[in-house]
């Protein structure tokens, strides 16, 4: 895990790739501020967030994709700030997933360690 000061912020970048023949509908990246946190800011912006410094659901709607294409690959990005007064070597966790129409979801998670 990569370490955190209380008080300090995590970037969580979430790269995702889209491969197939076939097109998807309605693909959906949803996220959450993960305990002992709250939210800062995200890249692109999300559709659904909280406020700055309240934590809550995180979700980015990236839409169809219809092209016939072996490949498409992206990132969103979620910075979150840790809260005050958190004890040392309390570990944070973060996971996403994506989904589409059908119903495929993929998860995808990572640590940081407070110091």
């Amino acid at each position: 895990p990569s370490p955190v000061a209380p008080g300090g912020y995590m970037t969580y970048t979430i790269v995702y790739t889209i491969t197939g023949n076939e097109p998807v509908y309605d693909v959906t990246i949803s996220d959450a501020t993960p305990e002992h946190t709250v939210f800062y800011t995200t890249t692109p912006p999300a559709d659904v967030a909280p406020d700055p410094g309240d934590p809550g659901p995180v979700i980015w709607q990236l839409g169809d994709f219809l092209t016939y294409t072996l490949q498409t690959t992206g990132a969103v990005t979620m910075v979150v700030k840790a809260n005050t007064g958190l004890t040392n070597g309390l570990i944070i966790s973060n996971v996403a997933s994506i989904t589409d129409t059908v119903g495929i979801v993929t998860d995808n998670g990572c640590q940081n360690l407070l110091f």
